[in-house]
């Protein structure tokens, strides 16, 4: 809809020198944003219209100049009893704003329903990189699953998991830094510690480690340069802790699967999704989250069941 103010046009046509600003913008600007979307074009006559820089004589001139310009002529109810000859003058059809509020959304087009196999598709084609790389995931020599828990940008804890589809192999570590080792005893922890501290201790796949930062980055850096494939869950968010990038990967040829990017796969939504709801999707058992350990093997679980989903419904998705 294209919407037009009065005080705006006269400018053009009327030989004012000096004309002050709308004086009710808050309820031309309401008004133009509820209608904009509608195949009218509309004259909206404010109160300022009147009297001050207006005679009626001038307003019907106006008026009758734009009549071919114009579909409707709109105002404040209020306005049209104080002037009521000029009104009943107006040779544009006239509603007031009220009225023409009901006008307008009687217009309104029915929204379809959307389709959600369209959905999918749509969104399985904007992450196709990420599903592209799962569905090839057999094709790499050594995936690894990373994830860090961080506190104020220190890692705190970190989970690295490999698949070796050669071999059919998943093996399964998880660090803590020895400076963030949680007591569970300690009786000074609050609620959220000793909740953490409890998690330290349900690694579901195999050891916990105790390590230095420093042991632990080499170790990160030494395994990423063996794999040519890293996992992660929002995985841009852990590789600021290393001070890596996603193009930085890039340039090694490293290739990258975020599962944040496979929910559209599997039920045609916007990958807003945590790691626990795409377990859920996926009917992946899970416990524990936010231990790092079991959230890089959630991860690379995750990762190897869309791929088996993706396979298994391959009629109904385009070929990566």
């Amino acid at each position: 809809m294209e919407l037009y103010n009065i005080n705006k046009l006269r400018r053009k046509i009327l030989p004012f020198n000096k004309i002050e600003d709308n004086k009710n913008v808050y309820e031309f600007l309401s008004f133009k944003t509820m209608i904009e979307n509608y195949p009218f074009k509309v004259l909206y006559l404010d109160k300022d219209t009147y009297g001050t820089f207006l005679s009626e004589e001038q307003v019907i001139n106006f008026l009758e100049h734009l009549k071919n310009e114009f579909d409707y002529t709109v105002s404040l109810e209020h306005i049209k009893s104080i002037k009521t000859d000029i009104f009943n003058s107006i040779p544009i059809e006239y509603y007031d704003l009220r009225d023409f509020t009901k006008k307008v959304q009687s217009h309104k087009p029915k929204k379809k329903e959307p389709n959600p196999e369209a959905i999918r598709l749509k969104n399985i084609h904007k992450y196709k990189n990420h599903l592209h790389n799962v569905c090839h995931i057999k094709k790499f020599k050594k995936i690894m699953s990373l994830d860090f828990e961080f506190k104020d940008d220190t890692i705190t804890e970190a989970g690295i998991s490999f698949y070796i589809p050669r071999e059919n192999k998943l093996v399964h570590h998880y660090y803590i830094i020895k400076e963030h080792v949680i007591d569970p005893h300690d009786q000074t922890l609050s609620n959220n510690q000793r909740n953490k501290a409890r998690k330290q201790k349900k690694f579901h796949f195999g050891k916990t480690r105790i390590i230095g930062i420093e042991h632990l980055k080499r170790i990160v850096y030494e395994l990423i340069e063996e794999s040519d494939c890293l996992v992660g869950h929002n995985i841009q968010s852990d590789f600021k802790l290393l001070d890596f990038t996603i193009d930085d990967l890039k340039k090694q040829n490293k290739k990258i699967i975020d599962t944040f990017f496979l929910m559209p796969a599997i039920s045609g939504e916007y990958p807003n999704h945590t790691l626990r709801e795409l377990c859920i999707e996926l009917n992946i058992n899970h416990s524990f989250m936010h231990n790092a350990g079991n959230d890089a093997a959630y991860t690379l679980i995750c990762a190897l069941r869309v791929r088996k989903y993706l396979r298994d419904n391959k009629q109904k998705i385009n070929k990566y």
